[in-house]
């Protein structure tokens, strides 16, 4: 099975949904091999400061508004 991803939107919720995914192994204590790490990237993709779980929660809001096109 494949998936065609299509359109700006598409890519930018893909792309925050595998930021989501390295962001909970993060927490988990995963560590990813190159910098920076999910954590870095999802605050300056958002804008916003706070930790882990902040972000984690943001990042979960901004994939839910973008599914709903708003």
């Amino acid at each position: 099975m494949s998936v065609i991803m299509e359109g700006k939107a598409q890519i930018t919720i893909f792309r925050l949904l595998a930021l989501k995914a390295a962001l909970k192994l993060e927490i988990l204590g995963m560590k990813r091999s190159t910098k920076p790490s999910a954590f870095i990237i999802a605050k300056r993709f958002l804008g916003i400061k706070g930790g882990r779980d902040k972000i984690l929660a943001a990042l979960e809001t901004k994939i839910e508004e973008l599914k709903n096109g708003n």
